[in-house]
């Protein structure tokens, strides 16, 4: 089964630009190009004096978990702005590249 998920090249008057993100499957092999990905580390943060841990929103007590199921019950990343006014516009992006690297498989090398 061969599965390939990339962007669409946005059209605008100054030459045209793929997306930073493109992910491609193929037959049991995994090639990602992350160019430009969102470092959502400067984003997201965790305290356990805020929100009691949970994961959220650097200045913020925005549990990034909120914007995550709003999205996931398709609403526009305007009006979650729009109802949650101490977020800016780079967290939206930051939550789904956090939610992405939770899902990442990784490899973890264990001593012999």
């Amino acid at each position: 089964m061969k599965v390939a998920i990339s962007w669409i090249r946005r059209r605008r008057s100054s030459p045209r630009r793929e997306a930073p993100l493109r992910v491609l499957y193929s037959e049991g092999t995994r090639s990602t190009d992350l160019r430009g990905a969102m470092d959502w580390r400067a984003h997201i943060t965790t305290d356990p004096q805020v929100m009691h841990g949970t994961v959220c929103f650097r200045g913020t007590r925005v549990p990034v978990s909120v914007v995550l199921d709003n999205l996931a019950a398709g609403e526009t990343p305007q009006r979650i702005l729009a109802n949650y006014p101490s977020l800016i516009p780079e967290h939206i992006p930051a939550a789904l590249a956090y939610a992405a690297d939770l899902v990442r498989e990784r490899v973890v090398p264990l001593p012999a």
